[in-house]
């Protein structure tokens, strides 16, 4: 009954809204941004009307170098250290089957801890980044990790390299900051516009989740879509409920190291950073499971 009434959801998700997140997160997320948006009354900057516009958005911080040059040796130290690090990626049972031995990323356990990435994170960051989502925020998880060149012929998911929604709650926002120069060849992550995520949803030539063979620039040449390329320090925002998004494969002998902060609307001035106040399994509780038993496409 669970499953079925979450079909329902994602299914009534992608008509009203345009997504595959279930349609109770659309709602939510947004009653919950408009009654951050009544309480504070910020003043909407074109960049966050870019940002409710097209679901994504390049901002520019200025990072302190010596305090990206410690959250990068922390990370370098952490990924080396089993202790601190862990396999990371989907289906990793049949990736060990399939392909002994074979990694094809390291997450930081504990991230929050990374030397560094408080003095990131501090007061000239948070600023930069509401501006951007038009509505103040507060931090409800952080992750860290690597993405290695996956074996050749590897042809399943993974780690969440085919287009596809988080169907979280869509007052969720990610900010995603390079922890390494990325270039093409490093598998960047991709995001596509809001319009032409309801297009390619509404379009014969998406499949869904399962379609490994699907690329945007194939199908529709006239999208628009950002693949976060950039130095150390780049950051990019994104709704990533509202938007198709994937990880790019890195080639050959390449990767991708990314921190990943999860930010909600928040009527309530963010405490800083306070790994007590952290929530990750924030937007989930609605989350249905198993829905490949119903052909829905995540």
């Amino acid at each position: 009954m669970a499953n079925w009434l979450g079909y329902q959801d994602v299914k009534l998700g992608r008509q009203v809204f345009g997504n595959t997140t279930p349609a109770t997160l659309n709602i939510l997320g947004r009653l919950n941004g408009s009654y951050v948006r009544l309480r504070q009354k910020p003043a909407e900057l074109d960049q966050a009307r870019h940002y409710k516009r097209l679901g994504y958005g390049t901002v520019c911080v200025e990072h302190d170098a010596r305090s990206l040059k410690e959250l990068q040796a922390g990370f370098q130290s952490a990924v080396a250290d089993p202790s601190l690090s862990e396999p990371h990626g989907d289906n990793l049972d049949l990736l060990g089957e399939r392909f002994p031995c074979c990694e094809v990323g390291r997450r930081i356990e504990n991230p929050e801890n990374l030397p560094g990435l408080p003095k990131i994170l501090n007061a000239k960051f948070w600023p930069v980044i509401e501006g951007c989502v038009g509505n103040s925020v507060r931090i409800v998880d952080i992750e860290c990790y690597r993405t290695i060149a996956p074996p050749p012929k590897a042809n399943f998911e993974v780690y969440a390299n085919w287009w596809h929604c988080d169907q979280r709650r869509s007052d969720l926002h990610k900010v995603f900051i390079n922890i390494s120069d990325v270039t093409l060849d490093d598998g960047p992550f991709s995001i596509l516009s809001r319009k032409d995520t309801a297009q390619a949803l509404s379009s014969e030539e998406f499949n869904g989740r399962e379609d490994a063979d699907f690329e945007v620039q194939d199908n529709f040449p006239d999208a628009r879509w950002i693949q976060h390329v950039g130095p150390v320090g780049s950051i990019l925002v994104g709704n990533t409920q509202l938007c198709l998004h994937r990880a790019g494969l890195p080639a050959p002998s390449r990767h991708r190291d990314i921190l990943v902060i999860s930010v909600v609307d928040a009527a309530e001035p963010s405490p800083g950073f306070d790994p007590a106040m952290f929530t990750p399994g924030y937007g989930q509780t609605s989350r249905y499971t198993n829905p490949r038993a119903y052909g829905v496409i995540q």
